[in-house]
């Protein structure tokens, strides 16, 4: 699991729980904003630090307070009583976000977002409360492909549709492609056992019949995306699962890109040569690059006296 933080915080709402693993940053002069990463489906925490590379760890050194989430359902957390568990978890995480930002980070410096597939859903949909309480300054997405059709990850038939978890040998053969082709891999990673079981997690059942699918396609393109008014990174892979390789993706990707409309700039873009979970790929390094530098992007912005955008 996650090892790098100083903090945990947990919180509950009902059935939904989630931890907030919350790491200090180093002192260091001028702002810093809260850097919040929300792991997608099938995963935890420790997607974003492992021993492969920590943004924790990097992200602190630079003087940011880092608040890695465990969502519902992961991480040690039960899979919630709901039928909508990433809608009914935004208010949820919304509020560990702000009890992190208000209580160690000072409430000040703004919070910058970082999500991953499910994660990235998640991630938008919080940014695009319009009654946030949230100061969020930047967004960077990876792998948000809000397609329409429902179930894409259910077995057909499912063999135990009653079990509130999936694993991975019962998903569909489609599933695969989203990982791209196999010399892409990082081996270090999915040729060690203890590394995937450390990473990743059995799906829960209620989250990937809820995501992706047609109601949040349409709440993704015509409602969230277009309600975001700071800086996009948008990024997403050559192997997404609907789409194989760049020609076929291009497209698609631009569609979505395109309905950050209220965005000052987005910045987008496909990362070639490796699949979804792309920070497992032997081309991570380009991805951890893209991420580092739209944050100190940020910063700059912040440090130049610019006003402090904030979605609501």
């Amino acid at each position: 699991m996650a090892t790098t933080y100083d903090v945990k915080l947990p919180l509950q709402r009902e059935s939904l729980q989630t931890i907030g693993l919350l790491k200090k940053g180093k002192p260091v002069s001028g702002p810093r904003p809260l850097v919040v990463f929300l792991h997608g489906a099938g995963s935890n925490a420790s997607y974003f630090d492992n021993r492969i590379y920590s943004y924790p760890q990097k992200l602190s050194e630079l003087g940011h307070p880092v608040l890695n989430v465990q969502r519902p359902a992961y991480g040690g957390t039960p899979v919630p009583a709901t039928t909508k568990p990433l809608q009914d978890s935004i208010p949820l995480i919304t509020d560990l976000i702000n009890q992190a930002y208000q209580e160690h980070a000072g409430g000040k410096g703004g919070i910058v977002i970082i999500g991953h597939s499910a994660g990235a859903a998640v991630a938008v949909a919080i940014a695009a409360q319009p009654d946030s309480p949230l100061p969020i300054v930047g967004l960077s997405v990876l792998g948000l492909v809000p397609v329409e059709q429902d179930n894409l990850l259910i077995p057909r038939p499912d063999p135990d549709p009653e079990n509130p978890r999936l694993s991975a040998e019962h998903m569909p053969p489609s599933a695969s492609e989203f990982m791209g082709p196999l010399q892409y891999l990082n081996g270090d990673v999915f040729g060690n056992v203890a590394m995937i079981k450390t990473v990743f997690e059995p799906l829960s059942r209620p989250e990937i019949r809820e995501y992706p699918g047609s109601e949040w396609h349409n709440l993704m393109v015509n409602n969230y995306m277009p309600a975001i008014k700071v800086p996009v990174q948008y990024l997403a892979t050559e192997y997404e699962g609907i789409w194989t390789g760049k020609e076929a993706g291009q497209p698609i990707f631009d569609y979505y890109a395109s309905r950050f409309v209220n965005s000052p700039e987005v910045e987008a873009k496909i990362l070639s040569k490796g699949g979804h979970s792309y920070d497992f790929s032997l081309n991570a390094g380009e991805l951890h690059e893209l991420r580092l530098n739209f944050i100190a992007k940020v910063v700059s912005q912040l440090v130049k006296g610019a006003p402090l955008t904030l979605i609501c």
